[in-house]
């Protein structure tokens, strides 16, 4: 006996309570055989005869042993067991009182496990409590080692399980995570999503919190129109346009225009009443605040600020550049940058403070490149290749009304895949649109392309009106988010938010406030009554 053994120790934090005897025993076990103190408690190294010269020595183990299971067990538990006279007693007497029988605690751990869920626990903590209940579970099945590799295919098994478990008990808040999970091939491991999992959740703490300097500043704007501050004392900074003193050229009048006339006060039975500002003044004195800080308006381009392909009108334009006035503003879409400028103007870089085509994947800020992310780098030729040529064999084979050309456009980041073709004229895209609506030829093409190219790990994403795009996951429009860290309000409009659609994922993310319009008159109408009312 060394030592460092003396009566006095506690071998476990949590004594035995009558409803932890599992957890208790395990720990108990674990401790006993460091100690190499096992014999005294199953029963292989039972007391010898009282002539044996190991007699002393053995007694004296015994009582070590014995007193450190009274030291783990309760007050009441253990005034219950004093008058034993061997640990094995103990053990055994303890075994008997509180150990289930491995079927009802069996089913009591597969009822726990599949009713168990996050609720108001944090990511480490749920998933803490779930791994307990998996690994006790775990214990009451033991596989002997074979050689035939089914053990292996169990195991996999099990951990599919596992996974497929943790990612039920989840908040609503982590379904994009989830969703992008389930569609790896193969399934990320139990350490692997929990990972995820922690940096979503540390991420999203990020990008939800709004400071107090934020929320100041934006009063400060408030009260600016609404009469609730102070006017701020003349300055002495002379404009660069006009070259008189009191103003910058950001605010000069002859630039952005006059203030819209002030309104005139009347008098009524010898009251004086002021008459309600326009909507122009509103809008007037909002750009003369400034900008929100911290919130951007992002929006979707076919179907939100155009119709589907088609050039943005005056009216929408317009608003867009007052919009920009008051807040920060984005355009995202799936289309290239040459497409991105037919409808929204050669210059869409420089009238939005963020533009991003194809999805984010190339991105410009202030009109600056400021990222790029290449399809071809990412997939390699061959299997580029061999994707694009079993679509065209398809689209060959396909049986639809008319075909017209470019049925496969690469772009940077993404294929777009048309099974009418892209040349096809406006008037073949409306009906093209109709006969999809009846006959689902691009949800259909999609499901065959995920089935055939699962392990390539891609999304199919249907848009506009005679296509889908295809890209690696994560490739979606939530990839241009990570260009607006700076961020902790970003408000996102599309028509296409339903599942399936190509607003859907950043419709979703928990980074975003959702938006869903109908047209470029409702986005107008939506972000009039969210920014400038």
């Amino acid at each position: 006996m060394p030592p460092s053994d003396n009566y006095d120790t506690v071998l476990v934090s949590h004594p035995l309570t009558g409803d932890n005897y599992a957890t208790w025993s395990r720990a108990m076990h674990m401790t006993l055989c460091a100690k190499s103190k096992l014999g005294f408690i199953d029963g292989s190294l039972p007391c010898p005869h009282l002539t044996d010269s190991t007699s002393p020595l053995w007694e004296r183990c015994n009582t070590m042993v014995f007193s450190w299971l009274l030291n783990a067990l309760t007050k009441d538990l253990a005034d219950s067991v004093i008058y034993a006279t061997t640990s094995y007693e103990v053990w055994n007497d303890l075994k008997d009182r509180y150990s289930q029988q491995n079927a009802p605690r069996i089913f009591q751990l597969k009822k726990l496990i599949a009713t168990f869920s996050q609720d108001q626990l944090s990511v480490a903590t749920y998933f803490t409590k779930l791994k307990n209940l998996w690994d006790e579970l775990a214990s009451y099945n033991e596989f002997s080692p074979c050689s035939c590799g089914a053990l292996k295919n169990i195991t996999t098994f099990y951990h599919r399980e596992q996974l497929m478990q943790l990612l039920m008990g989840l908040n609503e808040t982590f379904n994009h995570v989830r969703s992008q999970m389930l569609l790896m091939d193969p399934l990320p491991s139990i350490t692997k999503a929990y990972s995820l999992l922690l940096q979503e959740e540390k991420q999203r703490g990020l990008h939800t919190a709004t400071t107090i300097t934020d929320t100041h500043a934006f009063a400060a704007q408030r009260n600016f129109y609404h009469g609730n501050t102070k006017a701020a004392p003349r300055s002495n900074q002379q404009c660069s346009y006009c070259h008189k003193t009191g103003h910058t050229k950001d605010r000069c009048y002859k630039l952005i225009g006059y203030p819209p006339r002030q309104p005139k006060a009347h008098t009524t039975n010898g009251q004086q009443h002021v008459s309600t500002i326009t909507p122009e003044q509103k809008i007037y004195y909002l750009m003369m605040a400034g900008r929100k800080p911290g919130l951007i308006a992002l929006f979707d381009v076919d179907g939100t600020l155009t119709a589907p392909r088609k050039v943005a009108t005056p009216n929408i334009l317009d608003f867009m550049r007052k919009l920009r006035k008051v807040v920060t503003v984005g355009v995202v879409g799936g289309s290239d940058l040459v497409k991105i400028s037919e409808q929204l103007g050669k210059t869409v870089i420089d009238d939005y403070d963020y533009a991003f085509s194809e999805n984010g994947l190339v991105a410009h800020k202030d009109g600056k490149l400021i990222g790029i992310q290449s399809l071809k780098s990412f997939l390699g030729e061959e299997k580029l290749k061999e994707f694009i040529n079993f679509a065209l064999h398809y689209i060959a084979d396909l049986d639809i009304p008319i075909k017209r050309g470019t049925f496969i456009e690469f772009r940077s980041g993404m294929l777009n895949v048309s099974p009418i073709g892209r040349n096809c004229s406006q008037e073949e895209r409306d009906e093209f649109e109709k006969y999809d609506k009846v006959h689902n030829i691009r949800a259909k093409m999609v499901s065959v392309l995920r089935e055939k190219f699962g392990h390539l790990n891609l999304t199919f994403s249907i848009g506009g009106q005679i296509s889908f795009d295809v890209f690696p996951q994560g490739w979606d429009k939530t990839y241009c988010l990570r260009y607006l860290d700076d961020f902790h309000e970003i408000h996102f409009f599309g028509d296409k938010t339903y599942k399936g659609g190509n607003d859907y994922e950043i419709y979703e993310s928990e980074r975003t406030v959702g938006h869903t319009v109908t047209s470029p008159e409702d986005t107008i109408e939506q972000c009039t009554a969210l920014f400038l009312a």
